[in-house]
C-alpha cells in the first residue's frame, strides 16, 4: 500500500488548488479511468506467472511418491533414517507450502502490482478536492448533506470489498475445485479476482461523468463570466499581454491559488482540526488494517468470514452513521462552537466504548508442542525428530491442538495433508488441518462495542470535514480539502500501518522464518495482541481529542463561520499593516 500512498502524494499536492481551473468532471472521468486501468493491471500476476501445476498438485504429486518424499512435504513423523533424508532433502526443495516460481517473473509481478497501485492513488486524490469545489460551488445549505451521502457510498465501497474478499477467499486462487479446506494453513484464496471485479466496474461507471456539467447551477457560469472581465480588465491595466479572457482568466486565479496554501496553514483552527483529522485517521487505519488478522487470531474464526463479518458490522455502520451525520449538519444550522461541541462529544464517545474493546477477549488456545509460551510440552524429538519451526496446526480427534502432525504422533497423511492418520499421540489416531474451533463467548460483545464506538465516531465524519472547510476562506476550501487529504496521506496512511505493525509484532510467539529473512507471525499471544492494537488505538484517539478541545477554545466565542474568517483577515491585515510600519521607521 505504500506505492498507493506515494502515487496519492505527488499528485495529490499538485492537483489541491487547480478545481477553479478546471472542467471536473472530465477529471473525474480521467481519474476513474486510470482507477479502472490499475485494477487490471494488479490482477495481471496471476495470469503472468504460469503456474502450471498448484500448490495441491505439486504435493500431490509428491506425497504419491514415497513415505520418504511425505516427510520432506507434510511435517510428520519419522524415524530417525527418513529424517535424515528428509533434512537433506529440504535443503534442495522449498518447504512444504511453497511452489518454486522464477525470480524474475515473481520480481515482474511485485513491479506491475506497485505500478497499479501508485496509479490507484494517483486517481484517488482528486476525489476530495474536486468533489468538494463541485457541490459546494451548488448550495451550500446542502454541501453536507450531499458530501454524507458520498461518503457513504465510498464507505460501502469497502463493505462490497469485503463481501466479495469474503466470497473469493472462499475460492481457491485457480479457481478449480480442491480437496482442501478453508481452514487448511496452505489454502490461498482467489487474491486477484477482487482487482478484475473492481477495475471492470470503474471502467462502466466512469463514462457517465462525461455528461455531467462544469457548474451544477446557472449561477456560477455567470459569476465566471463576470471574474473574466474583472481579470481581463486588472491585466490590461497592469500592461500584461494576454491572448484571451480565459487565459486572463486563469492567469490570475493560478496565481492567487499559489499563496492560498499560505492562507490556509494560517487558520489555527484548520491547523488543529487537521492535526486532529490526522491523529483520528491514523488510529481508525491502523485498527481496520489488522481488524481481519486480530478477528482470525483473536476469535478463531476463518478469513472469509472475519471478511464478512467486518463488512456486515463495522463498515456498514460507519457507511450509515456518515450519512445521518451529513443530515444532521442540513437540519440543523451549527455555530461554530456547536459543531466542534459536537464533534467533541461523539469523539468521547468512541473513546468510551473502544476502550471497552479491551477487556473483551478470548482464552489463549493451548497447543501441545515444543517448549514455548502458552503451549503444553512435549518432547517428540527422539521419536519423531519433529522441528518446532514446523508450524503446521492440527486438531486431533480428541478435540485437542498440536503444533504440527509430527507433534501428534501422526505417521500417515491422508487426502493430500487434509487428514492424518496413524497418530501415537492421539486416543483415535486422527487429525484433521488447522486448530480446533475456539469455545469463546465474547465475539457479540466485542461486536456490540464495535457497532456503538463506529457508530459515534462516524456521525462526526461530516460535522468533522465541514467545519474544516468552513474555518478558512471560501476561496481557500479546494484547497483545505487537498492539504487535508495530502496530510492524511503523509502522516497517517503511510505511518500508522507500520506503527500498529511493529505493535502487533511484539505479541508474536512464533515467526514463519527462514534463515535469509524473518517471515510471517504463525501464532500470536492473542492477550498481548488485543491490548497491543487497541491501546495504540486508544492513545491516538486521546491525542486527537486534545486538539479538538483546542478547536473548541478558539472558536468558544465565534458566532458564525463568518466571523471566524474575519477575525483572521483582520489579523492578517494588522500583522501586514505593522511590518509595514516597523519597514518605515527603520527607514
Amino acid at each position: 500500500m505504500t506505492f498507493n500512498d506515494i502515487g496519492f502524494l505527488l499528485v495529490g499536492i499538485l492537483v489541491a488548488s487547480i478545481p477553479k481551473l478546471v472542467h471536473i468532471p472530465r477529471w473525474l472521468f480521467g481519474a476513474i479511468m486510470i482507477f479502472a486501468v490499475s485494477g487490471l493491471l494488479c490482477s495481471l500476476p496471476h495470469f503472468i506467472v504460469n503456474s502450471k501445476q498448484d500448490v495441491t498438485d505439486t504435493t500431490l504429486e509428491m506425497a504419491n511418491t514415497t513415505k520418504f518424499s511425505k516427510s520432506s512435504i507434510f511435517p510428520i513423523c519419522t524415524d530417525i533414517v527418513n529424517s535424515n533424508k528428509s533434512n537433506t532433502t529440504m535443503e534442495k526443495k522449498p518447504r512444504f507450502l511453497n511452489l518454486a516460481i522464477d525470480q524474475s517473473l515473481k520480481s515482474l509481478s511485485v513491479g506491475l502490482i506497485g505500478i497499479g497501485l501508485g496509479l490507484q492513488g494517483a486517481a484517488k486524490s482528486v476525489r476530495t478536492p474536486f468533489l468538494t469545489q463541485y457541490l459546494d460551488e451548488g448550495n451550500k445549505d446542502k454541501t453536507g448533506f450531499y458530501l454524507g451521502i458520498l461518503t457513504s457510498a465510498a464507505i460501502f465501497g469497502p463493505v462490497l470489498a469485503y463481501v466479495l474478499g469474503g466470497l473469493f477467499s472462499r475460492i481457491y486462487v485457480t479457481l478449480e475445485d480442491v480437496d482442501m479446506s478453508t481452514e487448511d494453513p496452505r489454502w490461498i484464496g482467489a487474491w486477484w479476482l477482487g482487482f478484475l471485479v473492481f477495475g471492470t466496474i470503474s471502467l462502466i461507471f466512469a463514462f457517465p461523468l462525461l455528461c455531467f456539467p462544469r457548474y451544477l447551477t446557472e449561477k456560477n457560469k455567470k459569476k465566471e463570466k463576470e471574474e473574466e472581465n474583472l481579470v481581463m480588465k486588472h491585466e490590461i491595466q497592469n500592461g500584461l499581454k494576454v491572448e484571451s479572457l480565459k487565459e486572463a482568466s486563469k492567469i490570475e486565479i493560478f496565481k492567487e491559488r499559489s499563496v492560498s496554501y499560505i492562507r490556509v496553514l494560517k487558520s489555527p483552527v484548520y491547523l488543529c482540526l487537521l492535526a486532529a483529522f490526522v491523529l483520528y485517521i491514523s488510529s481508525v487505519l491502523g485498527e481496520v488494517t489488522f481488524k481481519t488478522k486480530y478477528i482470525v487470531a483473536q476469535f478463531g474464526l476463518p478469513l472469509w468470514k472475519a471478511n464478512l463479518i467486518i463488512s456486515a458490522v463495522t463498515v456498514a455502520t460507519v457507511a450509515i452513521g456518515a450519512f445521518f451525520g451529513g443530515y444532521i449538519t442540513k437540519k440543523f444550522k451549527l455555530s461554530p462552537r456547536m459543531f466542534i461541541v459536537l464533534i467533541v462529544v461523539l469523539h468521547a464517545g468512541q473513546i468510551f466504548f473502544g476502550g471497552g474493546v479491551i477487556f473483551v477477549g478470548c482464552d489463549q488456545p493451548k497447543i501441545i508442542g515444543p517448549n514455548m509460551p502458552h503451549s503444553i510440552a512435549i518432547n517428540m524429538t527422539e521419536d519423531c525428530h519433529c522441528d518446532p519451526k514446523d508450524y503446521f496446526p492440527v486438531c486431533g480427534s480428541d478435540g485437542r491442538n498440536f503444533h504440527s502432525p509430527c507433534y501428534a504422533g501422526c505417521k500417515e497423511v491422508v487426502r493430500n495433508g487434509r487428514m492424518y492418520a496413524n497418530c501415537t499421540v492421539i486416543p483415535d489416531g486422527q487429525a484433521s488441518a488447522g486448530l480446533c474451533p475456539f469455545e469463546c463467548n465474547t465475539l457479540i460483545p466485542y461486536l456490540l462495542l464495535n457497532v456503538l464506538g463506529y457508530a459515534s465516531g462516524s456521525l462526526k465524519i461530516m460535522p468533522m470535514f465541514l467545519a474544516t472547510i468552513r474555518s478558512v476562506e471560501d476561496r481557500d476550501k479546494s484547497t483545505a480539502a487537498g492539504l487535508k487529504a495530502v496530510a492524511a496521506s503523509l502522516l497517517a496512511f503511510i505511518p500508522a500501518p507500520i506503527v500498529f505493525g511493529k505493535m502487533i509484532d511484539t505479541s508474536c510467539i512464533l515467526w514463519n522464518s527462514d534463515s535469509s529473512r524473518k517471515g510471517s507471525c504463525s501464532l500470536y499471544n492473542i492477550a498481548e495482541l488485543r491490548i497491543g492494537l487497541f491501546g495504540t488505538v486508544l492513545i491516538y484517539k486521546a491525542a486527537a481529542l486534545i486538539f479538538m478541545l483546542l478547536a473548541l477554545w478558539k472558536v468558544w466565542s465565534i458566532k458564525d463561520w463568518e466571523e471566524l474568517r474575519r477575525k483572521k483577515t483582520d489579523h492578517i491585515k494588522m500583522n501586514g499593516d505593522a511590518e509595514k510600519a516597523v519597514s518605515t521607521a527603520h527607514k
